[in-house]
């Protein structure tokens, strides 16, 4: 008869997969913190949107500019949202020292989808990881004479 739990090995490659999601994850947030709190705030006019693809498929370019000190710099944003139109105004955050580097503020909700579902994935693999332990542990305790 076929035994339906996953070997050890497998929940050790689905756990290290988890872990993989949580550090990027965290490595996602940390680099969005840390621009944004090095960064400005301003407001970008949405100049152009590109899109290739139908329906849910479809794959969105979004094209602003804005000014700081009196110059102006143009750029593709790093996101999209639905309600996006052109003409429309957006908040962005730029670099103090290159405004060319500027991002659409968006980039903590990725990291923190990742954490959760790797923490998620981890977990799910190490709770019957460590039972099947616990119990190879107490039964060889109890065949060699340990209680």
């Amino acid at each position: 008869m076929q035994n339906n739990k996953l070997s050890p090995l497998w929940s050790v490659m689905i756990m290290l997969m988890g872990l993989g999601l949580v550090i990027y994850g965290i490595a996602t947030i940390a680099s969005y913190l840390g621009f944004r709190t090095a960064a400005a705030e301003t407001t970008a006019v949405i100049t152009e949107i590109d899109s290739v693809g139908h329906g849910e498929d479809t794959i969105y370019t979004v094209y602003v500019k804005f000014i700081v000190d009196d110059i102006e710099y143009k750029g593709e944003l790093d996101g999209w949202r639905r309600g996006m139109i052109e003409g429309h105004v957006v908040k962005v955050y730029y670099d103090l020292d290159n405004p060319q580097n500027f991002r659409l503020g968006s980039g903590w909700f990725n990291g923190c989808i990742a954490l959760l579902f790797g923490a998620f994935v981890f977990l799910s693999r190490l709770m019957p990881l460590l039972r099947q332990l616990k119990y190879k542990f107490h039964r060889r305790r109890l065949f060699s004479g340990g209680y």
